[in-house]
């Protein structure tokens, strides 16, 4: 049997971490054959929930599932991890200013940085979920820097899959026979999901056949919708997203591209360091490639700066509050 492996969830008592859990314990994460060692961490009034999930993931008898330990200390959380999924972090309130949740966020990214930084493995998978995604991020990554630097990433899947789901229904095939979908930049009201690359069966689309008019108000107006009408934002569908994108990223996927929020090397104009969403091929073996050489021009070129702008922003704010 194959080497066991670790996996951290922090604000594991939640909805998302909730779902998180138990399709890991299953071992859709690493496979047939890999045993899963799940560490669930929240804060200390959630623990009697943690220990809940801990019962309920051991009744499912879960053959991969090795063992379920429950802590409040991130340090305990991450100390073996070979997966971290950041799922914790502070909501906006009614009445919340942006900056005050820039601030909230950034203390607890800072801290999961330290912490990761104090007994992190070099090669731990970072995948942060909680928002505001790509600023967390970029905050986890400045404060553990002994984390290889492609190893912090944020989640765009949920984004790309609500495209994928769109172009697929408005094209009338399988999911799986889309590829080429690009989602740029941020989880958030500029997103730019792409089509202008896109192949359906292996064949080039025209952006504008069929689904392109609508994608992108689709894709930024998914969440508040969801929130509408249930309630409270987007719980099983982030799971899954969470789960493929740590699953791809590790193994590799059977399309040409994904997207994923990677930290920037200075590709697209996207400053050194932020944490951006671009499309990637993952290759397995737990690596990525971005995949460079698009051109911009027209509302594609005005969108994706709208999307850069708004990450300078939150990490200009972030590192001023970080400095304050």
């Amino acid at each position: 049997m194959a080497r066991r492996r670790v996996v951290a969830i922090t604000g594991a008592a939640g909805s998302i971490g909730y779902y998180i859990s138990a399709h890991i314990a299953r071992g859709e994460l690493y496979g047939d054959g890999v045993p899963v060692h799940v560490v669930l961490m929240d804060l200390e009034p959630h623990t009697p929930r943690l220990v809940a999930i801990r019962m309920e993931l051991e009744d499912c008898a879960s053959p991969l599932l090795a063992r379920v330990d429950v802590t409040t200390d991130p340090r305990a959380a991450f100390c073996e991890a070979d997966a971290v999924f950041l799922v914790g972090a502070a909501p906006r309130r009614a009445g919340m200013e942006r900056r005050d949740l820039l601030a909230r966020n950034a203390a607890i990214f800072r801290e999961h940085g330290q912490a990761m930084r104090d007994v992190g493995s070099f090669e731990a998978k970072l995948l942060v979920v909680g928002n505001p995604v790509n600023t967390n991020a970029y905050v986890l990554a400045r404060y553990a820097p002994n984390i290889q630097r492609d190893n912090v990433t944020g989640l765009l899947r949920l984004d790309y899959n609500r495209a994928l789901q769109y172009v697929s229904s408005g094209h009338n095939v399988s999911p799986r026979l889309v590829d080429r979908l690009a989602v740029w930049g941020n989880h958030s009201t500029t997103v730019f999901p792409d089509l202008r690359n896109l192949t359906v069966g292996g064949r080039p689309v025209q952006p504008g056949s069929v689904c392109g008019t609508g994608l992108v108000s689709h894709v930024r107006a998914r969440g508040a919708e969801v929130i509408g009408l249930r309630g409270s934002s987007s719980a099983l569908s982030a799971a899954v997203a969470a789960v493929e994108h740590m699953r791809d990223w590790i193994n590799g996927t059977e399309r040409e591209w994904t997207s994923m929020a990677v930290p920037s090397t200075g590709w697209y104009g996207v400053p050194d360091g932020i944490v951006f969403g671009v499309p990637v091929r993952c290759i397995g073996m737990g690596s990525y490639d971005v995949v460079t050489g698009i051109e911009f021009d027209g509302a594609a070129h005005d969108m994706l700066h709208a999307t850069i702008a708004e990450l300078v922003s939150e990490r200009n704010e972030a590192s001023g509050i970080l400095c304050a």
